[in-house]
Formats: C-alpha cells, structure tokens, sequence
C-alpha cells in the first residue's frame, strides 16, 4: 500500500514552532492548495531539522511543494468522535518566499511636527 501525497500551495500563515518533551523541534503550518475554483486547506507538520528549518524560512504567502504521508487523529470533543486529517512532511522544498513584513510604523505628533518644521526652512 502506498501513502503519499505531493502538495504545491501557500502558506496561509506563520510557521508555529514548538517543542516535545524530549525536545524535538516541532512546526505546524497550512497550505492552501486550488482546483479550479475550490481551495482546500491542509494542516501541514514537520518534524527535526527540517521543522526548525521551516520554521526560520517561511512565513505567510511563501510558495512550496510539500511531500509526506496523510494522517489522521481522532479525537473527542464535547462527547464526540472527531477526526482530522494532516500532513506529515519529510521534505518541502521552497518555490518563492514572501519576506515578513514589518509593521509600517506610523510618525508620532512629535515627528510630523519636527518634518513639517524642516520643509519650512528657506535653505
């Protein structure tokens, strides 16, 4: 029997780092994946050096091609059976980056006033 699964998609968010109790490095992520015009999310998890890899090279937006097994938990909540189904990965490989953006930091009053101030000067 065979399970595997290729998947090329977009972040939809952060890299979410963690750590087991035996300290492995841990990273959960989604990909967004189309056809035609449905989307389709998939939870993605990584394992080792290849999580604390992912973690520090991807962010939200960054295209990849994401291979692995399926799996899937079952869990209960409220009394009820639940399943969900991820994505265990052994190798991603980054087909563009989408680079963090920082905050667009607004001028303080002070600042607006001192910038407004200097156009004023003659020289």
């Amino acid at each position: 029997m065979l399970n595997d699964v290729t998947l090329i998609g977009n972040l939809g968010r952060d890299p979410e780092l963690r750590r087991s109790n035996k300290d492995l490095a841990i990273t959960t992520f989604s990909v967004a994946t189309k056809h035609k015009e449905e989307t389709t999310w998939h939870n993605i998890v990584t394992f080792g050096n290849l999580a604390e890899n992912m973690a520090k090279m991807l962010s939200k937006g960054s295209l990849v091609a994401v291979k692995g097994r399926i799996s899937i938990k079952t869990y209960e909540k409220n009394g009820e059976q639940r399943k969900s189904m991820e994505i265990i990965s052994n190798s991603i490989q980054i087909l563009s980056r989408k680079e963090p953006q920082p905050p667009a930091e607004k001028p303080t009053e002070y600042e607006s006033r001192v910038d407004d101030a200097l156009e004023d000067l003659p020289f």
